[in-house]
């Protein structure tokens, strides 16, 4: 008997040691959170969910208007005519988002990941997006002057007939950028990349360029090269 206790007890001794350790990893296991139909119902009820999995939801027309998303997902949402007008999306991913004609005039992108995205005749208008990605974005016809798009990464983006007036693109890198008859005036484009950028009809007037790299750019005009070697860009085509 004496002996069937001690087993018993060694059995119940063995357990909890599995037991303990699997209660404590489920307390301290990182939630998955809530799903995106609930994330959405919040959002639209209290104008805010930051770091919420809001993936492939439908948001089309919402008023969001100084929303809060931030570090947000949204990847392949929905927020086609939205209006976003002075959210927060700092540093969310907006990967293959459909925001054809929706306003985020003056919104905070900064840092946020928007490849492939579609902003075609979005307002984008001061909006700060310093550092966001926008590679291969398609920025047709969107209204972006004003905006701060620093150290943004615009690679092979298409962004004909967009309205880049008076924004500040100091570093940032558009090679391969189709800036086909896009209005550039008053642009800063200050050690830029724009190697093999398209810019034919685009509008250049009095742009900065210092350091700006020209190299295989097409499109440009005889005066237009002439300007941009006269205030400091580099490897302007012949």
């Amino acid at each position: 008997m004496r002996h069937i206790k001690k087993s018993l007890l060694t059995a119940v001794f063995i357990v909890s040691i599995g037991v303990v350790p699997m209660v404590l990893g489920m307390q301290s296991a990182p939630a998955y959170g809530a799903s995106v139909k609930e994330n959405k119902k919040k959002l639209l009820e209290t104008n805010k969910c930051p770091e919420c999995d809001l993936r492939r939801a439908i948001l089309s027309d919402a008023k969001l208007n100084s929303a809060n998303l931030s570090d947000a997902n949204l990847t392949e949402t929905m927020l086609k005519g939205a209006n976003l007008s002075g959210a927060n999306l700092e540093g969310a991913n907006l990967k293959y988002a459909n925001m054809t004609e929706a306003n985020l005039s003056g919104a905070n992108l900064s840092g946020a990941n928007l490849y492939f995205s579609s902003l075609e005749r979005a307002v984008l208008s001061d909006a700060e997006l310093s550092g966001a990605i926008l590679t291969y974005d398609y920025l047709q016809g969107a209204d972006l002057s004003g905006a701060n798009l620093s150290g943004a990464n615009l690679e092979h983006a298409i962004a004909a007939e967009a309205n880049l007036s008076g924004a500040n693109l100091t570093g940032a890198k558009l090679t391969h950028a189709n800036l086909y008859h896009a209005d550039l005036s008053g642009a800063n484009l200050d050690h830029a990349d724009l190697k093999s950028a398209k810019l034919k009809g685009a509008n250049l007037s009095d742009v900065k360029v210092e350091k700006a790299d020209f190299e295989g750019a097409e499109g440009l005009t005889p005066e237009q090269k002439e300007y941009l070697r006269k205030n400091g860009a580099i490897n302007v085509p012949e």
